[in-house]
């Protein structure tokens, strides 16, 4: 499953879409850089290996530097996020009597 997703994802993509942001990850030591393709591919693998091994369980996430991998059951998804927002409707119930 891990192959399938990497073969399909257009990493190329992302990368062009960093360099045109100038977003950049940490590479240790405190240095910053926009990863290069290879580096993003890693990432991408490593997020998705550690999602399939979850495979079965009703949901699993992980993320970072912009990557989300998920596993709904038995279907592994990449995603590149470049913004989100999440709304909760306990915040807006009146519970005031």
């Amino acid at each position: 499953m891990v192959a399938a997703v990497m073969e399909d994802f257009d990493f190329d993509r992302v990368h062009r879409v960093m360099v045109n942001l100038d977003w950049k990850w940490d590479i240790g030591d405190g240095e910053m850089t926009i990863p290069s393709t290879y580096r993003i591919m890693k990432k991408a693998e490593g997020l998705l290996v550690s999602a399939a091994n979850h495979y079965g369980e009703d949901n699993y996430s992980c993320g970072s530097g912009g990557f989300m991998a998920h596993l709904d059951g038995t279907t592994l998804t990449l995603q590149f996020v470049l913004a989100e927002m999440t709304s909760y409707a306990d915040d807006f119930i009146n519970t005031e009597g």
